[in-house]
């Protein structure tokens, strides 16, 4: 699933780094990828670039082998994880509730909006929010976080859509508790109002719960 945005990733900081191999993040304002590579990048020597490089090149032709011990302490797999459930997590909780049911022109409209860049990575970002469903994009980086980052998994039920905003702020608050996981949202109108979380199937109370209880009202 994460071939194209990966793979494109990876050639950017190995161009970038080829020219500029002692760069720190301050010297990287034209580098255009993710903060949170930057960040990598900026912390990573050539030698630990190159090592790495040759992980995720493993992972890209067997992710299904990701739950190793290399993986869970690699500080590029750390910013993967980080990327994963924050901004792309945003992106995601920005998106219409009718964006999966719409036209693919009309999905491509609303994905270029939400993502202005036009770099080689934020091209793949927009195809790979494309060309899969939230299902599919939840289930692979629950399962990515599960395996690197030993994170739980986190559903939030509702009884109706919830905005974006809302989303933002619970999702901050479990991360607070959860770290690393990334909560998926879940519409279950069998709910008379409120929420549900469960994590890894068991229901938890939060009374923090008490400042969004408009949610009721929806």
């Amino acid at each position: 699933m994460f071939k194209e945005f990966l793979s494109a990733l990876v050639y950017e900081m190995l161009k970038f780094s080829a020219k500029h191999p002692k760069a720190k993040q301050s010297d990287m304002t034209e580098l255009r990828i993710p903060a949170v590579f930057k960040e990598y990048l900026g912390e990573a020597s050539e030698a630990v670039l190159a090592k790495d490089v040759k992980l995720i090149i493993m992972f890209l032709n067997d992710a299904s082998a990701v739950g190793g011990i290399d993986y869970k302490r690699n500080k590029f797999f750390k910013a993967f994880i980080k990327f994963l459930t924050e901004k792309l997590a945003s992106s995601l909780d920005k998106l219409p509730a009718t964006f999966y049911k719409a036209e693919h022109a009309e999905q491509i409209k609303i994905v270029e909006k939400l993502i202005a860049s036009d770099s080689v990575v934020a091209k793949a970002l927009k195809n790979l929010i494309i060309t899969n469903s939230y299902q599919e994009l939840a289930s692979e980086i629950n399962e990515l976080c599960k395996n690197i980052a030993e994170a739980p998994y986190v559903l939030v039920q509702s009884p109706r859509e919830i905005d974006s905003e809302l989303k933002s702020e619970i999702r901050e608050n479990l991360n607070k508790d959860f770290e690393s996981s990334f909560p998926v949202f879940q519409i279950n109108k069998n709910l008379i109002g409120g929420l549900r979380v469960f994590v890894d199937g068991t229901s938890h109370d939060y009374s923090w719960f008490s400042r969004i209880s408009s949610i009721s009202n929806l």
